[in-house]
């Protein structure tokens, strides 16, 4: 509750479209004008946490589908594909849509863990 009201109401202060605020382990919930939704992590905290460059793609690919004018909520699933891809990854790599692509297939569960609720006014 605590967390809806903060977004929410730094939404309004800043009279912005979207909010995303990251949890860490908790994953990440995303504001806009009419929902709040929850992301949790996809594939696990040990795989999130335990590699460098995981939050350098999620924020490029998140800015990325914004820029190309995606939602915010489409931007986080696809910030969260491509952590989960950028986790199974050794040291420093780069990703391409076909690493993308093959895990896009076993994210069904991840999606169903998505939960979105209305906002107050």
């Amino acid at each position: 509750t605590s967390m809806r009201n903060m977004g929410v109401n730094l939404m309004g202060r800043l009279d912005c479209k979207g909010i995303v605020i990251t949890k860490g382990e908790e994953g990440m919930q995303v504001f806009d004008r009419e929902q709040i939704t929850s992301f949790p992590l996809p594939f696990g905290r040990k795989s999130f946490f335990n590699k460098v460059g995981i939050r350098d793609v999620m924020t490029g690919v998140f800015s990325l589908a914004v820029a190309a004018g995606g939602s915010i909520t489409e931007a986080a699933c696809l910030s969260n594909l491509a952590g989960a891809v950028r986790s199974e990854k050794p040291k420093t790599s780069t990703l391409t849509v076909q690493d993308m692509e093959k895990r896009l297939e076993s994210m069904g569960d991840f999606l169903t863990r998505v939960s979105q609720m209305p906002v107050r006014r």
